[in-house]
């Protein structure tokens, strides 16, 4: 009831300075405001995987053992794995190029290598006043050569905004997705038996929902304010009875000085709740946070002075958010640095994106352990970036000590259908510990005359404390590189590229007892596209160029050589 009244309290708080400050809105400006998240998932445009940008983020948990295409992804998560996000190579979509202009739909349809359909299509709409996109997409892949080895991964979105005048907008998202993937990393000899018999808990699927609101103003009010409000629903079941719901409500308001010195507000509630073993058992993981800051910008500097108020079971954590940056040579050289902390909420959803065969049940040695819980950092970090010769660059250092980080293990006490358990079932366990992490991470790219370049490294060096179960980051990979090289030509109708993509060994428990590391990961992919003209086109993508069967996740090695191609038509 406390933490209730907080909330209730926090958000009567803001709407009130919402209110003060919200007057007439001036026909000047022209400020665009994040108010409305914009999700391009679904873009109509062609190969949004290889629109690299030079900034630090690494590359995003990988969400499947495919390894099939590593994505230079710009996601960022508030506790940095050093895994990739790994897609089949002829899925996202690229910029548009003068072969589209008018564009927009687009039907993608192709066939891969083993047993491989690929199926995409968009289309979006725009005027003055609106502005919509639909798609959908279909991947599924079946190496009818290993038991289970298999994944499809389904799914739609329409994304929605509306100008209700020159000064104020409303959008609208909604999603669906369903995955499935085959839990062939069993290794007892009765798996195919045992497979047939368990084929729900061998054959994890996850269905999930997603709705969303937003309204905002989209240029400055006579007072210099713009703000914001928005709410996301989701929710996500699996095929074991287990199923989670988030609310996330977040308002924000920037005042600015001077035309460019903000003074930002934000709160947000994010609430789960989340129900397993046929729901049976409940957990909830709810947050408050409150973020004021300030950002002062100079000719020669930046500096941002802030703090993240973070409540969780009534508690709360007052976190830096830290920032200044030096131009010393414009934009050829700025220096860096900062002190910053926040949570990290380990959910249902975000768990088994990272990995997707982790049991949603809790098991009996785990049970005094929550399934969801907040990892919570702080980052003290420095770095340098610019854009020298035409090259962007950005390397940072730093240090995080981080509390209640999610680790892997295999699970080896359940038992499906209530049969035998004295094997490696293929399925994993969530724990949780202490590191402190050291790491360095980077970025380049550039565009030369026809050719585009880029790469990310990444390492990060962790020291266990606490748990002598924890005396390495099970699962968690510690050093990645990776590199593209692409390039246009016949008037930019031909289009052809390649991928180095370098992971480390990685660390495991094993089951039986002792510890492991799976073999590093050195993979060569290339591709191509050729437009015949503004209507139709051809892509080919040769991945896993030296067959490497590494395992990501232990006992998962990956489907090896593939090949996936077909025809894009456009509208």
């Amino acid at each position: 009831m406390l933490l209730t009244k907080k909330y209730i309290t926090l958000a009567i708080v803001f709407s009130f300075s919402v209110a003060l400050f919200a007057q007439k809105p001036t026909t000047g400006g022209g400020l665009q405001t994040p108010g409305q998240s914009s999700e391009k998932d679904f873009d109509v445009t062609l190969n949004e995987s290889e629109r690299i940008k030079a900034d630090l983020t690494l590359p995003a948990l990988d969400t499947s053992v495919k390894a099939q295409k590593y994505d230079l992804s710009t996601r960022n998560f508030k506790v940095d794995y050093a895994a990739p996000k790994i897609r089949p190579i002829g899925m996202g979509s690229d910029k548009k190029d003068k072969n589209e202009k008018g564009k927009n739909g687009f039907v993608k349809l192709g066939y891969g290598i083993p047993h491989s359909p690929y199926g995409e299509a968009g289309y979006s709409y725009s005027n003055s006043n609106l502005d919509a996109t639909i798609a959908v997409k279909h991947h599924s892949m079946n190496n009818k050569n290993v038991a289970l080895q298999k994944f499809s991964e389904t799914g739609g979105k329409f994304n929605l905004g509306y100008h209700l005048n020159k000064n104020y907008a409303v959008g609208l998202k909604l999603g669906y997705d369903q995955n499935k993937y085959g839990a062939y990393g069993a290794v007892d000899s009765s798996l195919a038996t045992q497979a047939i018999a368990s084929e729900a808990y061998m054959t994890p699927k996850y269905n999930k929902f997603n709705l969303g609101f937003s309204f905002y103003n989209t240029e400055r009010n006579d007072m210099d304010l713009t703000y914001g409000a928005s709410i996301d629903f989701s929710n996500l079941k699996d095929n074991q009875a287990s199923k989670e719901n988030n609310t996330d409500i977040k308002l924000h308001a920037t005042k600015w000085f001077a035309e460019k010195h903000p003074l930002t507000i934000a709160i947000r509630t994010d609430f789960n709740k989340f129900n397993f073993s046929g729901a049976t058992r409940k957990e909830t993981l709810n947050n408050v946070y409150l973020t004021p800051s300030f950002t002062f910008h100079a000719d020669a500097f930046s500096l941002k002075a802030g703090m993240n108020l973070v409540s969780n079971n009534d508690e709360w954590a007052v976190l830096p958010d830290l920032e200044a940056t030096v131009r010393v040579a414009g934009d050829r050289l700025a220096i860096f640095g900062g002190w910053k902390g926040d949570v990290q909420k380990n959910t249902f959803h975000t768990l088994t994106a990272y990995n997707p065969y982790v049991l949603s049940e809790l098991q009996p040695n785990l049970n005094t352990f929550k399934r969801m819980q907040n990892s919570r950092y702080q980052d003290y970090f420095g770095g340098v970036k610019g854009i020298m010769n035409g090259i962007n660059y950005n390397v940072q250092a730093g240090y995080k000590p981080t509390t209640n980080l999610a680790f892997f293990t295999q699970n080896t006490n359940f038992k499906y259908d209530g049969k035998k358990a004295d094997f490696d079932n293929g399925r994993f366990d969530v724990i949780y510990g202490d590191a402190n992490i050291t790491y360095v991470k980077g970025s380049l790219s550039t565009k030369i005359k026809g050719f585009e370049l880029a790469a990310t490294l990444g390492q990060n060096i962790y020291s266990m404390k606490g748990d002598s179960t924890l005396t390495k980051p099970w699962h968690l990979p510690s050093t990645e590189f990776n590199g593209l090289v692409a390039y246009r030509f016949l008037q930019e109708k031909m289009k052809v590229k390649g991928q180095v993509f370098f992971q480390n060994p990685i660390p495991f428990r094993h089951p039986t007892g002792g510890s492991g590391a799976t073999t590093s990961m050195f993979d060569v992919s290339l591709g191509a596209e050729y437009n015949i003209n503004s209507n139709f086109g051809l892509f080919l993508n040769v991945n896993n160029l030296l067959n490497q069967k590494r395992a990501r996740w232990f006992n998962y090695p990956s489907y090896g050589l593939n090949v996936l191609g077909g025809l894009v038509a456009r509208f």
